[in-house]
């Protein structure tokens, strides 16, 4: 009687072993599979996600909302357009300028093109025609006052982008600078990029007397700096939309915009951690620059 007691207890305890009641199943554990394989392991939760690849020629998936406001900073009241994603959008900022005798009209595509992959973009009418460096304190002014302690990238057509290289010298926020077809002023630009560390990249038309004989690409010599020429783009290929005011001096446009549109998009969203495919783009070890390269649409500095 007592053995028979002592194999009931004996077969108690190897079912609760082997059913798993306090744990799971032996045979569902890591390096036990059903036919006595090894099992795979599970995915760590720190592995990497493949990055998704984007077509950023193409507009983005995010709608696009726009609001229209104005700040009060020293020495004047800076209107600007603000561009961003109509829900979920980021607190960082892209601070967009527009060039020498331009307004803030004349950059609408290319914020419209990069808040519809996901950034937010603000487009300000300059207080200063030809005060690059008062135009350059007022953009971070504008982007304090739009993000403060937020992530900015710095960006601008032509004078637009020698204010946003002289914003981003003076700002403990900036992350990045933009420049489209940049025009330097008295060495400002060169002197300014010469204690930067952040990435700095500057996308340039072919050299004319609108671009200062490409004068701006001095100032991305750095180790963290790049430049590359679209052949055969024009200062006005830089801005959208243009106009008659600077076809007739500069030439006409060609078509390149809708590369500029894309190599923008792509900085700024990889810079702000965005989209992390905006490297494949925007970096000369990416694939797609490769791409362009080869393809003529673009050519490294």
């Amino acid at each position: 009687m007592k053995t028979g007691i002592v194999m009931v207890l004996l077969s108690a305890a190897l079912a609760c072993d082997s059913s798993g009641a306090d744990g799971p199943p032996i045979d569902s554990l890591p390096g036990n599979g059903p036919d006595g394989s090894p099992s795979p392991s599970p995915p760590s939760a720190d592995a990497a996600l493949p990055v998704q690849p984007v077509d950023f020629v193409a507009p983005g998936s995010r709608e696009v909302s726009s609001q229209s406001g104005s700040v009060a900073i020293p020495g004047c009241t800076i209107s600007y357009t603000l561009y961003q994603p109509a829900s979920g959008a980021p607190d960082s900022l892209v601070v967009l300028g527009h060039g020498f005798s331009r307004g803030q009209s004349n950059m609408i595509g290319i914020a419209e093109h990069m808040a519809s992959h996901g950034a937010r973009v603000v487009t300000p009418d300059f207080c200063n025609v030809s005060d690059h460096g008062q135009n350059g304190v007022d953009a971070a002014d504008l982007a304090e006052a739009l993000a403060p302690g937020q992530p900015v990238v710095y960006a601008g057509h032509s004078a637009g982008g020698l204010s946003a290289v002289l914003a981003a010298s003076q700002d403990s926020d900036a992350i990045a600078v933009l420049a489209l077809d940049l025009t330097d002023a008295d060495g400002q630009a060169v002197a300014a990029a010469e204690s930067m560390t952040i990435p700095m990249f500057d996308l340039v038309g072919e050299s004319g007397s609108c671009n200062s004989s490409g004068n701006g690409i001095a100032a991305f010599e750095g180790a963290n700096a790049w430049a590359a020429r679209l052949p055969g783009a024009t200062h006005c290929d830089f801005e959208e939309p243009s106009g008659f005011l600077c076809t007739f001096a500069c030439g006409s446009e060609t078509g390149a915009v809708e590369t500029v549109k894309a190599l923008a998009a792509a900085f700024a969203t990889w810079q702000l951690g965005l989209a992390p495919a905006g490297q494949d783009w925007a970096s000369p070890s990416g694939d797609e620059w490769a791409a362009l390269v080869a393809d003529g649409v673009l050519k490294p500095l």
